[in-house]
């Protein structure tokens, strides 16, 4: 049944009231279960204590003036929800938006109802980027690390 994009938005920070729990195993069965977006163009993971933002958005600058089309993904957001997935400089729609968390949502209704906040919003910019097919993706890492949500890239792209 369709959602409005309040809707979502409510659904998506619900999540957020459960925290942080490290680990790939949620995010692994996630991606696998919504056919592994990520396997679709190239990831720039980006980590660090200071200034992820600022180096997504550089790198992203520098791949697009080179003609291609890039996915940025930043956390948290600055202002509004979609700004945390950009393709080109050009935040993700509501309709994208609200489409992402819906499959993301079956997703992990199967697969890991215990998701959380971080992993079910990158799970979403992944399949947003798929959608709109970028060639590379530049991605803001979280607090976990090699064990937060971002870890699968290693391990799924052997």
């Amino acid at each position: 049944m369709p959602i409005t994009y309040q809707q979502a938005l409510e659904k998506i920070y619900e999540l957020d009231k459960f925290g942080s729990r490290l680990g790939l195993s949620r995010i692994r069965a996630i991606l696998k279960e919504l056919g592994t977006p990520q396997k679709n163009y190239k990831c720039v993971l980006v980590a660090g204590s200071n200034g992820k933002g600022s180096t997504v958005e550089m790198i992203g600058s520098i791949l697009q003036e080179n003609g291609a089309k890039v996915g940025t993904y930043f956390s948290p957001q600055i202002e509004k929800f979609p700004e945390r997935a950009r393709v080109n400089g050009e935040c993700a729609s509501k309709r994208e938006i609200v489409d992402a968390y819906q499959k993301v949502s079956r997703a992990c209704e199967k697969v890991a109802p215990d998701a959380t906040f971080f992993e079910v919003v990158t799970a979403m910019a992944l399949v947003i980027f798929r959608k709109r097919k970028v060639k590379f993706a530049v991605l803001e890492a979280g607090l976990g690390g090699r064990l937060d949500a971002l870890g699968w890239e290693k391990q799924l792209r052997k």
